[in-house]
C-alpha cells in the first residue's frame, strides 16, 4: 500500500484550509445581511377596521381588522356622535389581518334598527389575552390621535 507523502498531506491542508475559509465567508454573509425586511413584510403596515352597517341579530360581523398589535375589538352603542358602553368583545386577536369577525353582543344590549354602533381596537396591554377595563387605556389611535373607531348603522330585517 503506497504511503502518504509530504506532498499529498499539503494538498489535503490547503483543501481543508479552503473548506473552513469558505464555511466562514458564508456564515459572515449570512448574518451580515439585512432582513429586518423579510421579518416585517409579513406584519400590516397599520392599524384598520371595516365594517358595514347591518341588519340587527345578536351578533355583528366586521368585515376587515389588521392589528398591528395583539388585542380585541369591541362594539360599543353609540351616544350621539360618541361611543358609549361596550355591548360585547372578540376574543383575543394576534398582530395581522382577519376578515369576517362575528361578535356577540350581550343579551341587555338594546340595540334597534337606527341605532349607531362603533367598532373599536383595544391593545391587550397586560398580556393576558382577556379583555379588560385597563387595556382601554392604550387602544391604537387613528392618523388624528383619536381611538381607533369605525362606526355603522343598524338597519331594520327585510
Amino acid at each position: 500500500m503506497p504511503r502518504a507523502t509530504k506532498k499529498n498531506c499539503h494538498y489535503c491542508d490547503c483543501l481543508l484550509l479552503l473548506t473552513a475559509a469558505g464555511l466562514l465567508v458564508l456564515v459572515i454573509m449570512f448574518f451580515a445581511v439585512d432582513r429586518s425586511d423579510i421579518i416585517t413584510s409579513s406584519l400590516p403596515k397599520r392599524n384598520n377596521i371595516t365594517v358595514n352597517d347591518q341588519t340587527f341579530a345578536p351578533a355583528v360581523v366586521v368585515s376587515d381588522v389588521q392589528l398591528m398589535n395583539g388585542g380585541f375589538l369591541i362594539i360599543q352603542k353609540g351616544v350621539g356622535e360618541m361611543p358609549g358602553s361596550v355591548l360585547g368583545t372578540s376574543l383575543f386577536l394576534d398582530a395581522g389581518f382577519y376578515q369576517n369577525i362575528g361578535i356577540v353582543l350581550s343579551p341587555e344590549s338594546n340595540v334597534e334598527a337606527g341605532d349607531v354602533l362603533f367598532v373599536g381596537v383595544i391593545y391587550d396591554v397586560n398580556h393576558d389575552r382577556r379583555y379588560d377595563n385597563t387595556d382601554f387605556v392604550n387602544s391604537p389611535k387613528d392618523q388624528n390621535g383619536w381611538p381607533l373607531r369605525a362606526a355603522f348603522s343598524v338597519r331594520e330585517s327585510n
